[in-house]
């Protein structure tokens, strides 16, 4: 698979009811990422420090990192949408 050094997801509000708090695997940004490029191995995508898809990684934001925060937290979330670069 060859991904592109720059993408943008929108994450709905399915993939954020169906986000595991506190699982970077399982977050609506990780999701999100999975349903964009069809990925099925939930393992193959991890969001923390940035956005991991398979070996490549991707900047995260200080708006994505507040939406992480706020999710794992448990507090609402809206869909939104968010742009990533490679490193």
């Amino acid at each position: 698979m060859i991904l592109p050094k720059r993408f943008t997801i929108e994450v709905s509000k399915k993939d954020i009811e169906n986000g595991i708090r506190e699982d970077p695997h399982n977050c609506p940004i990780a999701n999100a990422v999975r349903k964009k490029f069809n990925i099925r191995i939930k393992h193959d995508v991890c969001v923390d420090w940035s956005v991991r898809i398979k070996d490549i990684h991707y900047k995260n934001t200080g708006r994505t990192m507040i939406f992480i925060n706020k999710f794992d937290a448990g507090k609402k979330v809206k869909p939104t949408k968010f742009t990533f670069t490679q490193v």
